[in-house]
């Protein structure tokens, strides 16, 4: 018997497999196979062969979350590794309503229900949002000197929907499938009527673990289901208590718009909550963010066995960020180190930064639940989590390519605009995230490869960090750059100060002191002319990178630093720097023993893309000039 081929699952190749096989059978070796009647059998095998065989290879593939393509399999398989995918996340923001009412009013409390609408416009759509929660108010001195009513609030944006269920005898533990394809399952809210007849109502807690639920525990929980569409379903008696035939379930959600609301800073209530004449005044505490579109395939395929990994417990870093990930949507990335790293120790802390999603921002109020509803019930009793929040160093580049005009038809300004393009890939992609690190050789790689035509490329870096502005009283500012630095680089841009009773426009550059090997000096000097107008006004350690600028005071920015910020530019060391985001260092006040990290894991290394203004002392952030040679 000749050898068989199993393997292929081409139709004309099986068909030509069996065509071979047969024809070394005794049987048939002076058959003509390619006859009418036989090519229509031997037609019939290969197709019923490729069928099987396709449809075993399409099976194989769904059964694992790696080669898995339709979603229904990766959140089936999800669902065994104890992992729900999120879904789309309504945006949030915070804002204080103050009713001033009309004098006919004679109430002392007040209440805003949750289902009150809020209007949010756009240029384009209009919005509705509504509070988290009913808030109640007494009457106080509002912020126009009146009293009145004072609701600072979260508001949810999306649409709120109600669906009621039956119990029946079939689906005492569910599941019950919610109809809307768009639910911030963050807001879902369970009710239970006992019947028609008796309308004594409960309200039953999600559970996303049933380390806490025994049979009593009236616990709902939440999975994704085959059709996309999410499911409530309830306890067993034995996890979780059972519904009864004849309850009535009510389950409200809100339908969400994702990342359609995000941004959006103006809210105006569109109801009376006195009397007619009453004044009301919306006061923004932070725009709507947050906002997000439902998990996807791939994001699914990475975080479910991590999470699994993890068995809903942190105890490594890589448990704390996949924990977060997963219950935590606002998340471009994120960096989690113990306190054991930082140098000297903090012992008995977990340090966490998170960089928002990209027009977003992690508030105080995020952080406390995730350090609440998310960290502690799950991880070591003594760790107490402690928030960083992330510090940009811009990272400015100066590049020449020279490339050669007789192979190429795209003009200088064409070079220069996609070698831009690559510049800024090359960040999205591999660099503006915490933990990322800046390497030289690689960007010069992409660079020289934006086209054949370029033959070499230099690339000159220059970096700076923002530091907030605290004026009219003298202030200590440290700046930590976390790498050696070039000597006599530093500078800064102009800010308004007062000397004696002068008022100056000034900047600071540093002065190599010679004297003390690797330390500088920090001086002040006149914007107009560059004479000094203040010696010794800082210190900068070439070798740490760390820059200390001593009781300067900042009467205001120039006029064209209208972020209110000082930043501060240097030179990384060498001719091809690396910048790098995985030292620790810490400091410590000498007035009070206490010991504060400074990590440089959260730093995110973001391109500098700022127009250049030589009157402030701001060079271009990217600067790209393309020159035609013939290569030699």
């Amino acid at each position: 018997m000749s050898q068989l081929n199993v393997t292929e699952l081409d139709f004309a190749t099986i068909k030509e497999n069996l065509k071979t096989f047969m024809q070394s059978q005794e049987e048939f070796q002076d058959y003509n196979f390619d006859g009418a009647g036989l090519s229509i059998l031997l037609d019939i095998l290969a197709y019923n062969t490729h069928y099987n065989a396709t449809l075993a290879h399409l099976q194989a593939n769904e059964m694992f979350i790696d080669s898995a393509v339709k979603r229904n399999s990766v959140t089936s398989i999800a669902k065994t590794l104890g992992y729900t995918p999120t879904s789309r996340r309504s945006a949030r923001a915070n804002i204080t309503l103050q009713i001033d009412p009309p004098v006919s009013f004679t109430n002392t409390s007040l209440t805003i229900t949750r289902d009150t609408p809020f209007t949010a416009k756009t240029a384009k759509n209009t919005y509705t949002f509504f509070p988290r929660e009913d808030y109640v108010s007494g009457l106080v001195i509002l912020e126009t000197g009146q009293t009145g009513f004072s609701f600072p609030m979260e508001l949810i944006e999306g649409k709120r929907v109600t669906n009621t269920f039956i119990v029946d005898q079939s689906n005492k533990s569910g599941p019950f499938v919610l109809p809307n394809g768009n639910i911030d399952t963050t807001t879902v809210r369970v009710r239970v009527q006992q019947s028609n007849t008796v309308t004594s109502i409960t309200t039953w807690n999600f559970y996303d673990d049933i380390v806490e639920v025994d049979a009593n525990t009236r616990a709902f929980f939440i999975e994704e289901g085959p059709s996309g569409l999410y499911e409530i379903r309830f306890g067993d008696d034995v996890i979780g208590q059972q519904l009864q035939v004849g309850n009535i379930v009510s389950v409200d959600y809100i339908v969400s718009s994702g990342t359609a609301a995000n941004s959006i800073p103006n809210f105006s209530p569109s109801r009376t909550f006195t009397a007619s004449g009453e004044t009301k005044i919306v006061y923004l505490g932070s725009a709507a963010t947050g906002g997000r579109e439902k998990e996807s395939v791939d994001s699914i395929r990475y975080n479910a066995p991590k999470f699994n990994s993890t068995k809903n417990r942190v105890v490594t870093s890589d448990d704390y960020e996949t924990l977060i990930r997963s219950r935590f949507g606002n998340i471009n990335s994120i960096a989690v180190w113990g306190g054991e790293e930082n140098n000297p120790p903090i012992y008995g802390k977990v340090f966490i930064s998170i960089q928002p999603l990209p027009g977003s921002i992690v508030s105080q109020a995020d952080k406390d639940i995730i350090a609440r509803d998310i960290i502690r019930p799950r991880s070591v009793v003594s760790i107490q989590p402690e928030f960083v929040d992330p510090i940009e160093t811009y990272i400015g580049l100066n590049i020449t390519v020279n490339y050669n005009k007789t192979i190429t038809s795209l003009t200088s300004s064409r070079i220069e605009s996609e070698v831009g393009a690559v510049v800024q890939n090359f960040f999205t992609n591999n660099v503006n995230k915490l933990q990322k690190n800046f390497y030289y050789s690689k960007l010069l790689s992409e660079v020289v490869g934006t086209t054949q035509s370029i033959f070499s490329a230099s690339i000159q870096v220059l970096m700076h960090k923002r530091i907030p502005i605290f004026t009219e009283v003298p202030e200590d500012y440290v700046v930590r750059f976390n790498g050696p630095l070039e000597i006599e680089t530093l500078k800064t841009t102009t800010f308004n100060t007062t000397i004696g009773t002068q008022e100056y426009v000034v900047y600071i550059t540093d002065q190599h002191d010679t004297t003390v090997g690797d330390n500088g000096t920090l001086v002040m000097k006149r914007a107009s002319d560059d004479v000094i107008v203040l010696s010794n006004v800082g210190t900068i350690d070439y070798t740490t990178g760390v820059v200390t600028i001593t009781d300067v005071l900042i009467n205001s920015g120039t006029e064209s630093t209208l972020d209110n910020t000082l930043r501060i530019y240097v030179e990384p060391f060498g001719d091809a720097p690396n910048i790098l985001t995985t030292d620790l260092t810490t400091t410590s006040n000498t007035s009070t023993a206490a010991v504060f990290p400074f990590a440089a894991r959260n730093t995110v290394l973001t391109l500098d893309t700022s127009a250049a203004d030589s009157t402030v002392n701001i060079p271009a952030g990217l600067s790209i000039a393309a020159a035609a040679n013939s290569q030699e």
